[in-house]
C-alpha cells in the first residue's frame, strides 16, 4: 500500500478539506480532515468506437454532466481528421478549409481527459474479455461499450462501378478526390435523386461542371418531399441548367474512351460524363456489431431499446448506425437525442429515446426544401396548400392537429410550423384561413424579433433548443454562435437559425459572460471539491486505465449494475428543459398587489370624496398611466418599436396598471359609483385583475408543456382585450358627463 500527501481542496483558513490519498489495489481512499474516509469506487472505461458528429456530441454531453471526472473515456476513430461537420462537405468544393468544419480539435479532447485515438479502425469485438481489437494490433478494455460507427455509401449494383472516375460522396477525403479529380473536366452524372444525391449535384455545380441527375424513383427526394413538392423542385433544379432523370436506374458504367465515361440508362440512352458520383443513400455500419453476434434490425442497423442498450447489456449504440423499433435515422438530430439518452442513464437519470418527428431544412442548388412530421397525403388527414410562382407549402392536419409541414422554397415561417408539429398545436381557424391566403400560420408581426419570443419559444428548429436555452448558455460564457452551438446544438445542423442565435448572443449581457475554460473547470467537481484541471489522470501522455495492449485486463466484476452515477454531477440536462422567463418574481408581486388593491376597492367601505383639484389630478393621471399602459402594447406588434425587451416592458406595463389602480381608488374615494360610472370602474378594476393574471402566466408559460402554456396564453389574451374594449366607450361618457352635464 503507497500513501501520498496531495492537498486538492482548501476550507479557507482553517486548513485542506483532504489531508492525503490512500491507494490499494483499485480503489482509492480519501481521508478527510475530520478523521472520516471516503472510498471511491474502482474508475470505469467508456469506449466509442466512432468520432464522428454524433460521437462528438456525445463526448461534449460527458463534459457537461462532469463524467469525465470519474470515467477513463476514450474514442476510436477511423478517419484521420477530429470530428468535423459533414452537413457543410459541400462548403470544402466553394474555398472553405477542412480546419473550418472540424467540430473539436485534438486538443479539446485532450483538455477534457478523453483519449482520442484517429486513423485507427476497430476490428473487432470480444465480448466475453470485454475488449475491442484495432487494426493497430491494439487491444482495449471495457466497462461499457458504445458504437457509433454511423453509415457507409450504398453502391448500386452497377456493372464497370469500379472503374476511375467513378466515386462516392461521403467523407472529407471522397471530396478532395473529386476535387481533385475534377479539374479540366466539363460534365458530370450524379447518381441518385435523393438529399445526398442533390447535395453531391451542388458539389460539382460549384465546381463549374454541368450535371446530369439520375434517380431510380418516380420523383426526387421521396423520404422528405410530397409529390407536388417534389414536381415543385424538379422544376427549379432544371431552370438552373442541371438534368434530371426519373424513373431510370443506372444498368452500367461504360468506358466510353478517352478518359470519359458513359452512364447506361434501362432505356438505352446513354448519358457522357466525364466522372460519376455514386450518392444513392447510405447503408447502418454495423458489420463491426453483426461480426460480434449483437441482434440486428431488418435494415441491417443495430437493434437498441429505449436506453440504446443493445442485446449485450454493456454495448450501446447511438445515431445512424443503431435501429430504434426497426428503424434507423439519417439525420443528425436523433443523433443527438440519442447521446443525451445515453448521458442521462449514465448519471441515474433513466432517460428514453421518444421517436422523433425528424425536421429537414436544407438548401440544394440555391433552392430551400423543408419538411416534418407526416407530410405525405393520406384518407385520414386534411391538407391545406398554399402555391405562388416561386413557393410550394403544405401543411397535414389530423383531428385539428397539425402533424406535418412541407415546403419548396423560402418560407420564413416554417419554424413556427415545425415548432407546431413537434408540439401538437390545433391552428385556430383564423390561422388556417391565413395560410390558405398567405402561407403564414401566424402574422410577421406576432413573429417579430426573436429578442421578443417567449423563453420557451424554439429557435433551432433542427435540435429543438429554444432561446431561454441560447441565453443560459451566454450566461455562461459562450461569447459566439460557434460556442452557443458547442454548448446547445443550436446551429450545428442545417445552419438557418445561426442568425437568430447571433442576435441573441449580441444582446446577451456582458457582465454574464465568463471564460469557456472557466467554466469547464468548474464542471469537475466531486462533491465539492476542485478537482485539478492538469492532473496526471487527464494528462495526454497518460493512457487511461482501459489501454492494456500488452498487460492483462484490468480485474472485473462479476456482475455490472445499469450505469452507475457519477458523484456530485448535476442532474441530467432534459431534452427539453424548461425555462422561466426572468423577472416572473416581479411579476407575482405586482400581481398580488394589484389583487390586493382591487380587493380593498371593492370590499373596504367607501371614504369621503377627495377635493376637486385632488379629484382632477388623479383623473389626469389614470387617463395618463392608463394611455401609457396601451401604448406598451406596440413593443409586441410594431417590430420597430424594439427599445429594450418584452420582459422588462412587461413588468413596466405592470407598475403602470398598479399606478393607475391606487389613482383610481383616490380618485373615486372606493365609491364604485352608479349607473356608467360604476360599470366604468368595475371593468377597470377587473382588467386589471385579469392582466395581471395573464402577466404571471405569460412569464411562468415554460413550466407547462409548450401546447398547453401557448393554449393558456392564447385565452388570457384573448380576454383581456375583450374586457378592455369597453373602457374607451365608457371613459368618454364619463368625462362628457364630467364636463358638459357635471
Amino acid at each position: 500500500m503507497a500513501k501520498s500527501g496531495t492537498v486538492i481542496g482548501s476550507d479557507g483558513p482553517s486548513g485542506p478539506l483532504l489531508l492525503e490519498a490512500v491507494t490499494a489495489e483499485s480503489h482509492v481512499t480519501w481521508a478527510l480532515r475530520d478523521g472520516s474516509a471516503e472510498v471511491a469506487p474502482e474508475r470505469q472505461t467508456l469506449v466509442i468506437v466512432g468520432n464522428g458528429m454524433t460521437s462528438w456530441r456525445l463526448c461534449h454531453e460527458l463534459v457537461d454532466v462532469g463524467a469525465t471526472a470519474e470515467l477513463d473515456v476514450i474514442v476510436v476513430g477511423q478517419e484521420s481528421l477530429p470530428a468535423y461537420d459533414r452537413i457543410r462537405l459541400t462548403t470544402l468544393l466553394g474555398g472553405s478549409r477542412v480546419q473550418d468544419l472540424l467540430l473539436a480539435g485534438e486538443d479539446w479532447y485532450a483538455s477534457v481527459g478523453i483519449e482520442l485515438l484517429l486513423g485507427e479502425t476497430v476490428v473487432q469485438i470480444d465480448r466475453q474479455e470485454c475488449s475491442i481489437g484495432t487494426d493497430r494490433g491494439r487491444e482495449i478494455f471495457y466497462d461499457r461499450l458504445i458504437l457509433a460507427t454511423g453509415s457507409t455509401p450504398f453502391v448500386p449494383p452497377i456493372a464497370g462501378a469500379g472503374r476511375r472516375g467513378v466515386f462516392v460522396y461521403r467523407t472529407v477525403d471522397d471530396l478532395q478526390a473529386v476535387r481533385a479529380y475534377s479539374s479540366g473536366r466539363q460534365r458530370a452524372v450524379v447518381v441518385g435523386g435523393g438529399l445526398l444525391g442533390l447535395e453531391a449535384a451542388k458539389a460539382v455545380v460549384d465546381l463549374g461542371l454541368k450535371v446530369d441527375v439520375v434517380e431510380a424513383a418516380p420523383r426526387l427526394m421521396v423520404r422528405q418531399l410530397d409529390a407536388e413538392g417534389a414536381v415543385r423542385l424538379r422544376e427549379q433544379i432544371e431552370a438552373l441548367g442541371v438534368r434530371v432523370h426519373l424513373g431510370a436506374p443506372p444498368t452500367a458504367i461504360d468506358d466510353a474512351g478517352g478518359d470519359r465515361l458513359s452512364v447506361r440508362l434501362p432505356s438505352g440512352r446513354a448519358l457522357p460524363g466525364d466522372l460519376v458520383i455514386l450518392s444513392a443513400g447510405v447503408r447502418p455500419s454495423a458489420g463491426l456489431a453483426r461480426a460480434a453476434g449483437l441482434d440486428m434490425a431488418p435494415n441491417g442497423g443495430v437493434s437498441v431499446d429505449d436506453r440504446m442498450q443493445t442485446s449485450d447489456d454493456r454495448i450501446f449504440a447511438i445515431g445512424e448506425c443503431a435501429a430504434h423499433e426497426g428503424t434507423s435515422y439519417g439525420l443528425i438530430a436523433p443523433g443527438y437525442q440519442m447521446a443525451r439518452v445515453i448521458v442521462g442513464n449514465l448519471i441515474g437519470a433513466r432517460t428514453v429515446f421518444e421517436r422523433p418527428r425528424p425536421v429537414a431544412k436544407l438548401k440544394l442548388l440555391g433552392i430551400e426544401v423543408s419538411s416534418v412530421g407526416e407530410f405525405q397525403d393520406t384518407d385520414s388527414a386534411v391538407a391545406l396548400r398554399h402555391q405562388t410562382a416561386n413557393g410550394y407549402r403544405k401543411i397535414v392536419l389530423r383531428d385539428g392537429q397539425i402533424v406535418g409541414a412541407v415546403a419548396v422554397g423560402a418560407w420564413t415561417g416554417f419554424d413556427e410550423a415545425a415548432q407546431a408539429v413537434q408540439e401538437g398545436t390545433r391552428p385556430s381557424p383564423a390561422e388556417l384561413r391565413r395560410f390558405g391566403r398567405k402561407g403564414e400560420l401566424r402574422g410577421e408581426r406576432k413573429r417579430g424579433r426573436v429578442t421578443d419570443w417567449p423563453a420557451d419559444a424554439v429557435v433551432c428548429t433542427c435540435n429543438r433548443v429554444t432561446r431561454g436555452q441560447i441565453e443560459a448558455a451566454c450566461g455562461r460564457g459562450c461569447a459566439d454562435v460557434a460556442a452557443v452551438g458547442k454548448a446547445t446544438t443550436a446551429g450545428t445542423i442545417c445552419g438557418s437559425c445561426k442568425p437568430l442565435v447571433e442576435e441573441l448572443v449580441q444582446l446577451a449581457p456582458a457582465a454574464s459572460i465568463i471564460p469557456l475554460g472557466a467554466a469547464l473547470r468548474a464542471r469537475r467537481t466531486l462533491r465539492g471539491l476542485q478537482l485539478f484541471a492538469d492532473s496526471p489522470a487527464l494528462a495526454r501522455g497518460t493512457p487511461p486505465h482501459g489501454l492494456r495492449p500488452n498487460g492483462m485486463p484490468p480485474p472485473r466484476r462479476e456482475t455490472l449494475s445499469a450505469f452507475r452515477a457519477v458523484r456530485g454531477s448535476r442532474p441530467v440536462v432534459p431534452v427539453r428543459p424548461a425555462i422561466r422567463e426572468r423577472g416572473l418574481r416581479i411579476l407575482i408581486s405586482l400581481a398580488a398587489a394589484a389583487v390586493l388593491v382591487v380587493g380593498v376597492a371593492a370590499f373596504a367601505p367607501a371614504q369621503a370624496a377627495p377635493g376637486r383639484l385632488l379629484k382632477l389630478w388623479t383623473g389626469y393621471t389614470t387617463l395618463g398611466l392608463a394611455g401609457a399602459s396601451l401604448l406598451l402594447s406596440l413593443r409586441k406588434r410594431w417590430s420597430r418599436f424594439a427599445v429594450l425587451d418584452v420582459p422588462l416592458w412587461r413588468a413596466i406595463h405592470g407598475c403602470l396598471g398598479l399606478g393607475a389602480l391606487v389613482s383610481v381608488c383616490i380618485h373615486t374615494g372606493l365609491h364604485l359609483g352608479s349607473g356608467l360610472n360604476r360599470a366604468l370602474v368595475v371593468d377597470f378594476l377587473a382588467a386589471v385583475v385579469l392582466g395581471s393574471v395573464a402577466s404571471v402566466v405569460f412569464a411562468a408559460g415554460p413550466r407547462l408543456s409548450p401546447a398547453e402554456s401557448r393554449d393558456r396564453r392564447r385565452r388570457f389574451s384573448e380576454l383581456h382585450v375583450a374586457i378592455l374594449w369597453p373602457l374607451p366607450i365608457l371613459l368618454g361618457l364619463h368625462i362628457l358627463a364630467a364636463y358638459f352635464y357635471g
